[in-house]
């Protein structure tokens, strides 16, 4: 895989994601194709008869940060056909509504244009819907109007190894977990291990082919990312990191997705359905294939770094003849206060590739700077892959 000698070089010594990432060199062209083959194989299959049920979904991309309006018909889905709206509040803040989704569900966002970052204020239930409530910040962590995209994800079965996610409450101990999930049952533990730093655990859950995303919640001007993540005896453990608009470590809420699942794939309908597909890009561009999957048969996500802009492209996720929604998410990855966000929406079509372009910022926010992060890309399409 092309970026892995520089994948590597950057991450050993740092920190390791579990066992999956070596630190022996650069691997040959065959070990490199049974890795793809291993990461992508369990994704193109039915994951046990447990699942079936199909997920409650939602994402909104709103493009028009200063005005109330429907959600970008090409750039947002729901999963029971409805149409949902963005009520713009406040300056930053927002209000995205997601008619017919059910409870308890998960929230991730991401800022698009920029160097603000967004988070998540609150989330209510009505009978109607979902209504899920967000502010977008500077990096001064003054509110500012931008352009973003919200995903609302819920599922209910449980009986194997998928993922799962939390909202997790509390700036000091203890720590209240709530709107949670875990494929395999297990409840799921959230601590807090130092200023900012938090440590959950999904018992039951295997490392290998799996991705994190986080967003910061409450109403202080703080972002989290994704520290690391790794095994532990009983589970996976997902390490989360909070900062302040200094850059400064800073205890606060935040909510978690982890896990092999495309937010919003319907796993027992495949090949048609949802497409979707995800990755972990080190800072100087190139892709972990370890923990890079996709919904469609074989191929690689690939990464490249042009000056402080990350160009990143999703193998065959894509809308033929035009067919939409899709949508991208994004988290910066690694124990500093970078934070990453996108310059736009998905591109489609890119020799039958998504392509997603990020810019990732220094702590402060004031200049580029080159960061480990997760991608994500999903797409309802209506004719399979």
């Amino acid at each position: 895989m092309r970026g892995w000698d520089s994948f590597v070089k950057g991450v050993c010594g740092l920190f390791a994601l579990g066992a999956s990432v070596g630190c022996s060199g650069a691997m040959d062209a065959e070990a490199d194709g049974e890795l793809v083959a291993r990461a992508e194989q369990p994704l193109l299959t039915v994951p046990g008869a447990f699942y079936t049920d199909a997920p409650s979904y939602g994402w909104c991309t709103s493009f028009q940060p200063n005005v109330s309006a429907n959600c970008h018909a090409g750039y947002s889905a729901n999963s029971t056909g409805g149409i949902s709206t963005t009520t713009h509040l406040a300056l930053g803040h927002y209000r995205v509504f997601f008619p017919g989704l059910l409870p308890e569900g998960n929230v991730q966002i991401t800022a698009i244009g920029g160097n603000v970052h967004c988070s998540l204020l609150d989330i209510a239930s009505w009978p109607a819907g979902q209504t899920v409530d967000l502010v977008c910040r500077t990096p001064a962590g003054a509110a500012v109007d931008s352009k973003f995209v919200v995903s609302y994800y819920r599922d209910t079965n449980v009986g194997g190894v998928l993922g799962g996610y939390a909202l997790v409450r509390g700036a000091v101990p203890p720590l209240a977990v709530t709107d949670s999930w875990n494929s395999t049952g297990g409840a799921v533990v959230a601590t807090n291990t130092g200023v900012g730093m938090y440590r959950v655990q999904f018992p039951g859950q295997v490392l290998g082919a799996d991705t994190v995303l986080v967003t910061a919640s409450g109403s202080r001007p703080v972002h989290c990312k994704v520290g690391n993540w790794s095994s532990f005896g009983g589970g996976v453990a997902v390490d989360v990191r909070c900062f302040n608009f200094t850059g400064a470590p800073q205890n606060n809420d935040f909510s978690v997705s982890y896990g092999r699942n495309i937010r919003a794939e319907p796993r027992s309908t495949l090949p048609t359905g949802i497409q979707g597909a995800f990755s972990v890009v080190n800072p100087g561009g190139g892709v972990n294939l370890a923990f890079s999957r996709n919904t469609c048969p074989a191929g690689v996500n690939t990464a490249s770094l042009f000056g402080t802009t990350y160009n990143e492209r999703y193998h065959a996720v894509t809308a033929f003849g035009g067919e939409v929604p899709i949508a991208g998410l994004v988290s910066a990855l690694g124990s500093a206060g970078s934070y990453c966000n996108l310059v736009q929406g998905p591109i489609q079509g890119v020799q039958s590739d998504s392509t997603l372009i990020v810019n990732c910022f220094s702590p402060n926010g004031l200049t580029p700077a080159p960061s480990m992060h997760t991608g994500m890309v999903m797409l309802r399409d209506h004719g399979g892959c």
